[in-house]
C-alpha cells in the first residue's frame, strides 16, 4: 500500500509520520508545511510502499489527511520552507551514515547557506561531524545524527575522562566540560558507576557512544582529589583513654562500634573516623565487635554440661558468676542439668542471661540418681468361676480380644509387607472395644460406685459421688422399660437394687422384645453388641426386686 512519508527538516521539533496520498497530485520530492496540521513545521515528502503482514493485513497511515479541505504550501527546499515561516533555523552539528546498498555522496547546505558535498561514504560508513543547516536529498531514516548547535561554524568538542589511578579506564562525553578541560583539574562525578574515582578531562574531536555526566566536585589535581577517598581511623582503648592506635586499615564497617584486635587480647577499642594525616599507621585485624565498651569489658563465664556422654551446647553468659567459678551449678531454666563454671578470655557478642538456683562442689554432688518409676497396681474384676476376664462374661471378653488380635495382625501385614486386607473395615471398632473393656476392668470390686442426683459437695461434678467403700449401700430402685431388637441374639447388663450386675439374655427375633427390670436409680445401661435397636426408659415407679 502506497503512503507519503514526511521527514522533518533538520532541527525541526516535529517527528516523522505517514499519511494517505493525494489522489490528484503527486507530492513526492516536495517540501511542505500545513496550515492547521502541525503548523509551522516543515517536512520533505517521499513515497513508501507498506506491505501487508499476517499481523497487519491492512496497514493504515499514521495520519489521514483530507486533501480536499486541508490547506498546505509546497516549497523547493527545506530552507525555502523554513524562511517562509520566519523561523531562524540553527546551524547544527551533524553527521551521516550510509544506510543504502551502494556508495553515496550527499549534498548539504552549510551555515553560510552554501551547498557543499559531504565526503563520499561507502556502504555502512559513517562520516565526520560537520555544521549543517540542511541535508539535501532523500535518504533512509536514521541516516543523519544531530549533536546540538554549532559554536560559530564548529561542532562542539567531546571530552575524554581518564581515571586518575587507571589510565586504561576511560570514556567520553558530549556534556560541556570546557570549564574543567585543562588537563590538570580532577573531578568526582555523580553516579554509582563513578563512585570513589577521580577523573581528568581532555578535549577530543571524536567519540564513540558518548555518555552524559554530571560533575559533583572538582579539585586542583588528582592527588588532592584522591586524598578525599583515603579514610583513616583512630582506635581508643575502652579502659585507658590515653591509649590510642592510628590505622588506615578499612574499618568502615565498625565505625562507632567497639572491637577487639588480634594481638591485643584483653583490650577493647572504640572505632572512630580520623580526618587528616595520622601520626603513625598500624595495620590491625578485627577479632570481634560489640555495641559498647561495657558489652566488651564486662566479664563473661563459660558453662559446660557435666553430662559428657550427651552434653548440651555450652553457655556463655555475662551474668556475674564470679562467686561460682570452679563450682557446679544448676539453672532455673534447666533444673535437671549441672554446669561447670569457668571464666572466658574473649567475650562473645551475644551472651545469655542465667539464674543460678543451686551450687555444688563437683558434678558428682550435683547429679542425683533418678528415682525408680513406680508402676501402678490395678485390681481387676473377674467373674465366677474364676476366669481372668475382667468386667464381663468370658465369651464376650474372648470375642473382643480375638477380634482385636486379628485386627493387629492385619495391621502388621500392611506395615511389614504392604498387603492390604480385603475385610479390615471394622478393625478400628475392635481396637476401641478392646481399650474400653480394659479400661472398664480397672476397678476395685471392694468399692460400690453408683450415680446420685446430688453428691452433697461442691467439688464434684453434678450427679457423681466419689467412690467410697460401702458394704451395705442404700440405693433407690426404679423400674426400667427396655426395648431391644437383635437378629443374632445378644445380652445386656444392669445393676439391681443390691448394686449387683445382672445379665439378660436376649434371643434372636424379627420383632422388638420388651423387658421390665428393677435396678438402682439413675444408672446407665450400656448398649449391647449385635443389635438393630436398643433404648430404655427409667419409670418413676420405685421397686425393691
Amino acid at each position: 500500500m502506497i503512503f507519503y512519508l514526511y521527514i522533518p527538516c533538520p532541527g525541526s521539533s516535529g517527528t516523522s509520520f505517514t499519511s494517505n496520498t493525494n489522489s490528484s497530485t503527486n507530492l513526492s520530492g516536495e517540501y511542505i508545511t500545513f496550515s492547521s496540521l502541525f503548523p509551522g513545521e516543515c517536512y520533505s515528502i517521499s513515497l513508501i510502499n507498506v506491505l501487508p503482514t499476517p499481523i497487519n493485513p491492512t496497514p493504515t497511515p499514521d495520519v489521514t489527511i483530507n486533501w480536499g479541505t486541508e490547506a498546505y504550501t509546497l516549497f523547493n527546499s527545506c530552507t525555502d520552507c523554513i524562511d517562509s515561516q520566519n523561523v531562524k533555523y540553527p546551524c547544527l552539528c551533524s553527521r551521516a551514515t550510509n544506510l543504502t546498498n551502494e556508495k553515496i555522496t550527499i549534498q548539504y547546505i552549510n551555515c553560510e547557506g552554501k551547498t557543499n558535498n559531504y565526503p563520499t561514504l561507502q556502504v555502512g560508513e559513517t562520516g565526520p561531524r560537520i555544521c549543517v543547516r540542511e541535508w539535501l536529498g532523500l535518504y533512509p531514516k536514521d541516516t543523519f545524527e544531530c549533536y546540538g548547535d554549532c559554536i560559530g561554524a564548529e561542532c562542539p568538542p567531546y571530552y575524554l575522562l581518564t581515571n586518575c589511578l587507571d589510565p586504561e579506564d576511560t570514556f567520553c562525553t558530549n556534556t560541556d566540560l570546557s570549564f574543567y578541560a585543562n588537563g590538570l583539574t580532577s573531578v568526582i562525578l555523580v553516579g554509582e558507576a563513578y563512585a570513589d574515582k577521580c577523573w581528568t578531562i581532555t578535549e577530543v574531536q571524536d567519540c564513540v557512544n558518548p555518555i552524559a555526566v554530571t560533575v559533583q566536585y572538582s579539585y586542583f589535581d588528582c592527588k588532592v582529589c584522591i586524598e578525599q577517598f583515603v579514610v583513616n581511623y583512630q582506635l581508643i582503648n575502652c579502659n585507658e583513654d590515653g591509649t590510642v592506635i592510628y590505622t588506615s586499615t578499612d574499618l568502615s564497617a565498625y565505625a562507632g562500634s567497639v572491637i577487639t584486635l588480634e594481638g591485643y587480647e584483653g583490650n577493647c577499642w572504640y572505632v572512630q573516623v580520623y580526618s587528616g594525616n595520622i601520626p603513625g599507621n598500624i595495620p590491625v585485624t578485627v577479632v570481634s565487635t560489640y555495641q559498647s565498651c561495657e558489652d566488651c569489658t564486662t566479664p563473661q563465664y563459660l558453662l559446660e554440661d557435666c553430662d559428657v556422654t550427651d552434653p548440651d551446647p555450652d553457655i556463655i553468659t555475662n551474668t556475674d558468676l564470679s562467686a561460682y567459678v570452679g563450682d557446679v551449678v544448676t539453672l532455673l531454666n534447666c533444673p535437671d542439668k549441672c554446669w561447670i563454671v569457668s571464666e572466658v578470655t574473649t567475650n562473645i557478642t551475644t551472651p545469655q542471661l542465667v539464674h543460678v538456683t543451686a551450687s555444688h562442689v563437683d558434678c558428682e554432688a550435683c547429679i542425683q540418681p533418678a528415682p525408680e518409676p513406680v508402676r501402678p497396681t490395678f485390681t481387676y474384676k473377674s467373674v465366677t468361676p474364676g476366669y481372668d476376664t475382667p468386667g464381663c462374661e468370658p465369651d464376650k471378653f474372648e470375642r473382643i480380644v480375638c477380634n482385636f488380635s486379628e485386627a493387629m495382625y492385619r495391621q502388621i501385614m500392611v506395615d511389614a509387607y504392604g498387603i492390604t486386607p480385603c475385610c479390615g473395615e471394622e478393625d478400628i471398632k475392635y481396637e476401641i472395644k478392646y481399650e474400653l473393656i480394659k479400661l472398664k476392668a480397672i476397678a476395685d470390686p471392694d468399692y460400690n460406685c453408683y450415680k446420685s442426683p446430688d453428691c452433697g459437695c461442691s467439688t464434684s461434678t453434678y450427679g457423681l459421688t466419689p467412690c467410697t467403700p460401702n458394704d451395705n449401700p442404700t440405693a433407690t430402685c426404679y423400674n426400667y422399660l427396655v426395648n431391644i431388637a437383635t437378629l443374632t441374639g445378644t445380652t445386656f447388663t444392669y445393676r439391681d437394687c443390691l448394686n449387683e450386675e445382672q445379665t439378660i439374655i436376649v434371643p434372636a427375633s424379627n420383632t422388638t422384645s420388651q423387658y421390665t427390670i428393677c435396678g438402682i436409680a439413675n444408672q446407665l445401661i450400656a448398649t449391647p453388641d449385635n443389635i438393630i435397636l436398643f433404648n430404655y426408659t427409667e419409670l418413676a415407679l420405685e421397686c425393691t426386686d
